[in-house]
C-alpha cells in the first residue's frame, strides 16, 4: 500500500512539475489565487484517481469541472476547460490496477496523497512564479 501511495505521489507530482517547467502560471497569477488552484486542483487529482474506475471518462471530466467551479478555481494554471482535460486524461492513463488499490485506500491515506499534492504544486509554482516575475 505504501509503494502504491508513494507511487501516486511521485506521479501527482510529475503532472504538478510539468506545469513548472512548461510555465503554465498565467501571467498575473496571484499568490491567493495559486495558494486556491493547488489546494483545488489536488483534490481533484485524488478524487478523479478514486472514481476513475466507476465513472466514464465523460462523467469524470463533468465531476472535474464542477468540483474546479464549486470550490473557486481561480484560472492561476489556465484556462477551467484545459486543467479538466489535463488532469482527467493524467487519471485515465494510469491503468485498472491503480483501480483496485484506490478502492482500498484509507481517508487517511486520500488526505496525504491530496497533502503531497498540493505541497508539491505550491513549490513549483512559485519557483515558477518567480522566475516569472525577475
Amino acid at each position: 500500500m505504501r509503494i502504491f501511495f508513494v507511487f501516486c505521489v511521485v506521479t501527482l507530482g510529475l503532472v504538478n512539475a510539468a506545469f513548472a517547467v512548461n510555465g503554465m502560471i498565467v501571467p498575473g497569477a496571484t499568490e491567493e489565487g495559486i495558494r486556491n488552484d493547488c489546494q483545488v486542483t489536488a483534490e481533484m487529482s485524488v478524487m478523479l484517481l478514486k472514481m476513475k474506475a466507476k465513472l466514464t471518462p465523460e462523467q469524470l471530466q463533468q465531476t472535474a469541472h464542477t468540483l474546479l467551479r464549486t470550490k473557486g478555481y481561480k484560472g492561476s494554471f489556465g484556462p477551467i476547460d484545459f486543467i479538466v482535460y489535463f488532469y482527467t486524461g493524467a487519471a485515465l492513463q494510469m491503468g485498472t490496477d491503480v483501480d483496485k488499490i484506490m478502492a482500498g485506500v484509507s481517508p487517511e491515506d486520500l488526505a496525504n496523497m491530496a497533502n503531497e499534492h498540493e505541497t508539491s504544486c505550491l513549490e513549483n509554482a512559485f519557483k515558477n512564479k518567480t522566475a516569472i516575475d525577475d
